[in-house]
């Protein structure tokens, strides 16, 4: 039920002192419903830059991560008004926010019953629909034009921009650019010959060009990228 609309769930769990550095969170083009029992259930909205967890540690966050364009349908809201923002869902599905807070917090497994609740809320909602789906596959996974992307799933590029704008939140180069440097952070994480061989492994020009996109997306060089990923 939840598998054409969630990528994954999560538990997040930090005690003791609070890790500064650990805060950071990178863009990887989703959206998360993520719930805290401080804050209630918030929508992480889909970033163009790094932001932080909106609270200290101790911390306890239960998540789902969207597939890229997915969210919209249960949010019943466009992306594009949640980009690089926390909302809480109380804001745009009041009814929805007030059922997953009183099921989480009465719940011994709070995981197992945000699971439960998504998928009475998504069953019967619309799948998304081929060719974003495509054009999202195509994008995340190297170095297709938006215009060559709009024609292998038979739209135009207006078209593929809007859809994008609608249920990703940006337009599909800000995406693909994003899809890249999550490509390059997954090799920096792996480690193997170095910086430069991640950054054409990704898709880079050079090592300089991730260098300048790991500042602007994450604030961070990428050698401070590996070290904080330890």
């Amino acid at each position: 039920m939840l598998r054409p609309f969630v990528e994954c769930l999560w538990v997040h769990a930090l005690d003791g002192p609070d890790p500064a550095e650990d805060r950071r969170i990178l863009p990887d083009g989703r959206i998360d419903l993520v719930w805290i029992p401080q804050l209630g259930t918030v929508v992480a909205g889909p970033q163009t830059r790094h932001t932080s967890r909106p609270l200290a540690a101790p911390l306890l966050a239960v998540g789902a991560r969207f597939h890229p364009g997915a969210a919209p349908e249960l949010l019943r809201v466009a992306a594009s008004e949640l980009v690089d923002a926390h909302v809480p869902l109380d804001a745009v599905r009041p009814a929805l926010a007030s059922r997953l807070d009183a099921r989480l917090r009465s719940a011994s497994d709070p995981l197992a019953a945000l699971e439960r609740e998504l998928a009475r809320s998504l069953d019967g909602l619309r799948e998304l629909d081929p060719a974003l789906r495509e054009a999202t596959h195509l994008l995340a996974a190297g170095p297709a034009s938006v215009a060559e992307t709009a024609a292998r799933v038979y739209v135009s590029e207006r078209q593929l921009e809007r859809r994008f704008a609608e249920r990703i939140g940006y337009g599909p180069k800000t995406f693909q650019r994003i899809a890249r440097f999550q490509r390059a952070v997954g090799g920096l994480r792996r480690g193997g010959p170095g910086l430069a061989h991640a950054a054409l492994m990704a898709g880079y020009a050079d090592q300089a060009h991730l260098t300048r996109e790991s500042r602007r997306l994450a604030g961070l060089t990428p050698r401070q990228l590996v070290s904080w990923m330890g």
